[in-house]
C-alpha cells in the first residue's frame, strides 16, 4: 500500500491566489495521502489539509535521527524533535505494513 506525505503546504499562495494545494503523488487515487497532527489532535497549521487527504499522525516534535553536524537543538546527541508531514506518513505506512501482516486477507 502507497503512502505519502501530504506536505507541509498550507499556507503556499499558488499562482491563482489560492492556498493549500493537492499535491502529487500524495493525491493520486492509489495513494494514502497523510496529513500532520499535533499533541491535540487537530491538524497541524502548516499541514496540508485538503480534500486529497486520506489520514492524519502525528507530525509535529519527533524525535528523529538527525547527523551530529545538523543537531542545532543544543544537545549534540544526533536526535531532534522535528515537524513535518513526512514525518506522520512513516507512521502511517507501519500500521498499514502491521495490519496487513496481522490480517492478510483483508483488501
Amino acid at each position: 500500500v502507497p503512502v505519502a506525505a501530504a506536505g507541509n503546504d498550507r499556507d503556499t499562495v499558488m499562482p491563482d491566489g489560492t492556498t493549500n494545494p493537492v499535491l502529487y503523488p500524495a493525491a493520486l487515487p492509489h495513494i494514502v495521502s497523510v496529513a500532520a497532527t499535533g499533541p491535540s489532535g487537530a491538524t497541524s497549521e502548516f499541514s496540508t489539509a485538503n480534500g486529497a487527504v486520506d489520514l492524519a499522525a502525528p507530525g509535529e516534535g519527533v524525535l528523529t535521527a538527525v547527523p551530529t553536524a545538523w543537531d542545532d537543538d543544543g544537545v549534540a546527541d544526533g536526535y531532534e524533535r522535528l515537524d513535518g508531514t513526512s514525518f506522520a506518513a512513516p507512521i502511517v505506512a507501519g500500521a498499514v505494513a502491521w495490519l496487513r501482516a496481522a490480517r492478510p486477507h483483508r483488501s
